[in-house]
Parts: C-alpha cells; structure tokens; sequence
C-alpha cells in the first residue's frame, strides 16, 4: 500500500510539472515567435547531453557493481562467540537455541494489548510527520488497523514454534530471577553475557572508581 500511495503521488506531481511546463511554452511561444522553435530544439539538445553524460556515469557504476570478484582470500576472521556465560547456570538446547536470536529477537507471542499499543505507537510517529501530511497517514493507519482487527482469529491460540518459544524466554527468565543473574549486551560486538548481579554491579564500581572519573 505504501508503494502504491507513492506512486500515486509522483504521478501527481509529474501531472503538475508537465502542466507547468506546457503553460511555460505556450508563454515562451508568444513571446518568442518563430524563433521558439529554434530555441526549443537547442534547449533540448543541451538536456539530451547532460543525460547522456549522466546516464553513462551510472552504467559505469552499475557495471562495477554487478562484476562479480574472481579474487580469494585466505584471511579467516575471528568472530565473538555469540553467548558468554559467566554464571554456573545450565541452559537447556532450546533456551540456548532462544538466546542465539539474539536481544533484538521479536517473539511471535502477542501481548494482550498489542493493538492499543500498536495505535499509541503509530500515533507517536506520526506527530513528527509534517502537520499537513498528518491527516491522511492517520487514516491509512486506522484503515490498515481495521483490516488487522478483522483478519485476527477469534481464539488467541499460540502455534507449536510460539509456545516453545515462549516456554523457554520464561524458563530463562526464571533461572535468571533464581539465580540472581542478569543477560546484557557485550561491550563489543552482538554478543550475549550472562552474569551475576552482584559481579555485573561490582564490575561498573570498578569501572567507575578505576578509570580517573571526577564527580562533577
């Protein structure tokens, strides 16, 4: 809907430009005579140079792009390793296999309210648009919201992959909650660090007292 919406627009818009354009020459006509029409083919002369120019420059790109390298390279990269535990806590495959996804992974479980946030979100959004383009986002967001109510199951039963999931995201969360432990993000890289509380606290005291800070 999106690229329809926006190709709906440019179509629009070129609309206006060649109405512009044709009232431009008709002026340009009036007031030139005659000589419009040599004038007009030198004009147009010059654009179809420019884009010649132009649109060599771009093969010449695309032409780079899509040559494949028949180079190789035996440099091996060493990679972090995507989940560091530093706990004593044992997790089983499926937790592990969870944590690999890492902490940006979107859970297909819906929450209860999902819809009331998903409004309060795109409300949010929208408010940083341009006051005049406001409106009509609005009403493609409630038209698509609608669309979503009417096609959502009347039970909320979960498939097979969402309730594994989610019996294992709180199965880590209890462990986690038992053991006092906590999951962070590693300093470097997309790596998962599973630590002690009481270790992750003392290790930004070091941090803080260690590194020649001043209290302002």
């Amino acid at each position: 809907m999106c690229i329809k919406d926006e190709i709906k627009f440019l179509y629009t818009k070129k609309d206006k430009l060649n109405k512009l354009l044709y009232h431009a020459h008709l002026r340009a006509a009036l007031e030139w005579g005659n000589l419009w029409h040599s004038i007009q083919e030198n004009i147009l002369m010059s654009i179809s140079t420019k884009l010649d120019h132009v649109y060599k420059n771009l093969n010449t790109k695309l032409s780079k792009l899509t040559h494949l390298s028949t180079t190789t390279t035996d440099s091996k990269h060493t990679f972090f390793q995507r989940i560091t535990n530093l706990t004593n806590i044992n997790f089983t495959q499926e937790e592990i296999s969870i944590l690999n996804k890492g902490l940006k992974y979107n859970l297909g479980h819906q929450q209860e309210n999902w819809i009331k946030n998903l409004g309060l979100e795109a409300e949010c959004a929208i408010t940083l648009l341009p006051q005049e383009e406001q409106d009509y986002v609005r009403h493609r967001i409630v038209k698509q919201i609608n669309r979503i109510c009417t096609q959502l199951p009347t039970h909320n039963m979960l498939t097979r992959k969402q309730a594994t999931e989610l019996r294992a995201v709180r199965s880590i969360k209890d462990k986690l909650r038992t053991n006092n432990a906590i999951l962070t993000k590693a300093d470097k890289g997309n790596s998962i660090v599973i630590s002690y509380d009481s270790n992750y606290k003392c290790k930004v005291q070091d941090f803080i007292h260690k590194n020649g800070a001043i209290e302002t």
